[in-house]
């Protein structure tokens, strides 16, 4: 969720800068990061997100419309935090996903055994 978050971040930030950017080429990283996702759900999610700075009042990334009446609402917190916050968020999250994958690496071993 953080990792979406701060590519949202990126490309809005590219967007204010005028830049030339995809976010096909975004939507297509995170998704040969996270096998399974669907192109569905990753644009769910870029939209839950305008979704949360909108009620927020923050400026929005073009192309995914505020219109998702069940987002989740953990973006709402993300809206608030300042960027130290955020970012010690996206660390925890790092971690645990590396914990995670520490696990199934033993799972996967003791299979193997």
């Amino acid at each position: 969720m953080i990792r979406l978050w701060h590519a949202y971040l990126e490309m809005l930030n590219l967007q204010d800068r005028k830049e030339k950017y995809s976010k096909t080429a975004y939507r297509n990283v995170h998704l040969q990061m996270h096998e399974g996702r669907t192109r569905g759900s990753y644009e769910a999610f870029m939209m839950n997100i305008s979704t949360a700075r909108d009620k927020a009042g923050l400026p929005l990334l073009k192309g995914y419309k505020p219109s998702m009446p069940n987002y989740n609402k953990y973006l709402d917190k993300l809206c608030v935090m300042t960027d130290a916050e955020r970012a010690k968020a996206f660390v925890l999250d790092q971690r645990e996903r590396r914990f995670d994958a520490f696990l199934d690496d033993m799972k996967e071993q003791q299979k193997l055994a």
